[in-house]
C-alpha cells in the first residue's frame, strides 16, 4: 500500500468516525429533549457538546482515532444508560 493510499484510507476513516460521533451527539440532544429533569437535560447536552468537540478534533486530525473510537463506544453505552433512566423515571 502506498503512502497516498494509506493517507486516503486514514482520511476516510476520520470522516466516518467523525460522522458517527456527530450522529451520536444528535442522539444525545434528542434524548435531552425527551428528559424531564432540567439537571439531567443539561448534563446530557454537555455530553453532546463534548462529543461534538471530539468529532471536530477527529476531522482536523488532532485527536487520536483509537481514543475517539473508545470515546464513541463509551458514549453509546452512556446514551443507553440515559435512555434506561428516562424510562425508569417515566414508570415511577
Amino acid at each position: 500500500m502506498t503512502l497516498i493510499n494509506r493517507l486516503q484510507d486514514e482520511q476516510g476513516a476520520q470522516i466516518v468516525l467523525s460522522g458517527s460521533l456527530r450522529d451520536l451527539a444528535s442522539a444525545f440532544l434528542h434524548e435531552a429533549d425527551q428528559t424531564r429533569s432540567i439537571r439531567r437535560r443539561s448534563q446530557i447536552r454537555r455530553e453532546a457538546q463534548q462529543i461534538t468537540l471530539v468529532a471536530q478534533l477527529v476531522e482536523q486530525g488532532t485527536y487520536n482515532a483509537l481514543r475517539a473510537e473508545a470515546w464513541l463506544e463509551a458514549s453509546q453505552h452512556q446514551l443507553a444508560q440515559h435512555r434506561k433512566e428516562r424510562r425508569r423515571a417515566a414508570h415511577a
